[in-house]
């Protein structure tokens, strides 16, 4: 990782758990996982022991609705993660750059309209997110 520290970083993008995250940061988004596994490979997966991913929702979507994988718990199954993106403004005693600043406006607002974006989300089980 590179160090936050250095003078020719303005920003950061960090995934953490919020714990972790810089004083300061914005919370961009966080993410839904969900288990998943190949058409037709999950009983064979299972009595081989090979088990299931937990994927990233976003990424596997489209997966999902051609039938390629498929969730084993059904939509019940997905989990809202503990972990999320952060924006890190570097505190480097300079005024922040007009060019950054306006970049950091754009991201923000990419993100508030992914979050609000219709997606196949569905349901969300909020009880593992406590859990974890």
């Amino acid at each position: 990782m590179t160090e936050l520290d250095d003078p020719d970083i303005d920003l950061a993008l960090r995934y953490c758990h919020p714990d972790a995250a810089t004083p300061g940061a914005t919370h961009l988004f966080g993410e839904v996982v969900t288990p998943a596994v190949g058409r037709g490979l999950a009983e064979q997966a299972a009595l081989a022991g090979q088990g299931v991913v937990l994927a990233r929702l976003p990424l596997v979507t489209e997966s999902l609705e051609r039938g390629e994988l498929v969730e084993p718990f059904g939509p019940a199954g997905r989990m809202a993660s503990p972990y999320g993106y952060w924006l890190i403004r570097m505190q480097n005693g300079q005024p922040e750059r007009p060019e950054v600043a306006l970049f950091i406006d754009w991201l923000i607002v990419q993100a508030v309209e992914g979050q609000s974006a219709p997606s196949p989300v569905g349901v969300v089980n909020q009880t593992a997110v406590s859990a974890a």
